[in-house]
């Protein structure tokens, strides 16, 4: 009798939690655990992702400039001096071609052997340059020309 009792008082209050919960309608339940307003919950991610837009707008290099100098993949060139970045290195003379990536506030060229395939070549970073570095944080063609230009030669 008395296991019959206690079972009765267990179900009993699982039935108030479930008439508990279907009162609270403006409530959501979280892990179990926790009841946040809905309200104040939409307001909190409306905030975040004004704030994340508002400050995620900056970036270095706009769409199309950023097709124009990836235009300097499409030629071959010829690298300078030796360029040795840990255990991968680029020797005087070497052909290459160029792979130019970008990020909101850096643009990083690397090159690679132009007589191996270009997803199983060994990559080598020529250049990482920072919106710092260009003159008022401002992307400049001529001035990533230069600092590209002093690495490798045109073929």
């Amino acid at each position: 009798m008395d296991f019959t009792i206690s079972v009765f008082r267990i179900v009993s209050k699982l039935r108030e939690r479930r008439a508990i919960m279907k009162m609270l309608p403006p409530l959501v339940k979280l892990n179990n655990a926790m009841l946040v307003n809905r309200n104040a919950m939409r307001k909190f991610l409306f905030f975040i992702i004004v704030f994340s837009a508002a400050t995620g707008c900056k970036t270095l290099l706009l769409e199309e400039q950023f097709l124009k100098i990836k235009e300097f993949e499409k030629s071959e060139y010829t690298v300078i001096e030796d360029v040795t970045i840990g255990e991968k290195s680029l020797k005087k003379n070497d052909r290459i071609k160029i792979i130019i990536s970008k990020g909101d506030e850096w643009i990083k060229v690397v090159g690679y052997l132009s007589n191996v395939d270009r997803l199983k070549a060994e990559r080598v970073r020529l250049m990482y340059i920072f919106d710092e570095d260009f003159p008022d944080k401002k992307f400049d063609i001529e001035f990533f020309k230069k600092k590209l230009f002093a690495l490798i030669i045109a073929k």
